[in-house]
């Protein structure tokens, strides 16, 4: 943030403040400066971090890199895909939609019902013609003026 600060500092030729600079940093470029920031991190710093709070490993302790707990992490790939893999050679008949697996589960009432809703659903889905349109402003108009309203 310092950086920017100064580098917007310096291209406006030191007529501008920091606090000013400070105050224009969007939500974004916030974003983008802490992540900056983390990628200039060491792990070397933080384990410092922690010693300098009290945090101290024990000497008996294994280090992060001698750990044999993560080295064989990479090994369970090896011993995992053979249960993975233990379907891969089973026959399939052949892949259905999602409309053929759910007209099986559907009962013959279902499907009637369902039937029904889209006739209903396809007689309205139609857009209204201008002849239409204009014929119920007019209606709508008439209702106006017969209550009082004004139009305006």
């Amino acid at each position: 943030m310092r950086r920017f600060i100064m580098q917007t500092i310096e291209d406006e030729g030191n007529q501008t403040q920091a606090k000013d600079v400070a105050k224009s940093i969007s939500l974004l470029t916030a974003i983008h400066m802490l992540k900056k920031a983390w990628e200039n991190v060491r792990c070397s710093t933080i384990v410092n971090c922690f010693k300098k709070a009290g945090f101290v490993v024990d000497d008996g302790a294994q280090s992060l890199g001698e750990n044999s707990d993560i080295a064989d992490i990479d090994d369970l790939d090896d011993e995992l895909r053979p249960w993975i893999n233990m379907d891969e050679d089973v026959p399939v008949v052949g892949r259905n939609s999602i409309e053929t697996m759910a007209t099986s589960l559907l009962t013959t009432e279902d499907m009637e019902a369902a039937e029904e809703t889209e006739d209903i659903e396809g007689s309205s889905s139609a857009p209204p013609t201008s002849t239409e349109i204009h014929a119920a402003l007019d209606v709508l108009r008439r209702s106006l003026y017969i209550r009082g309203a004004t139009l305006e």
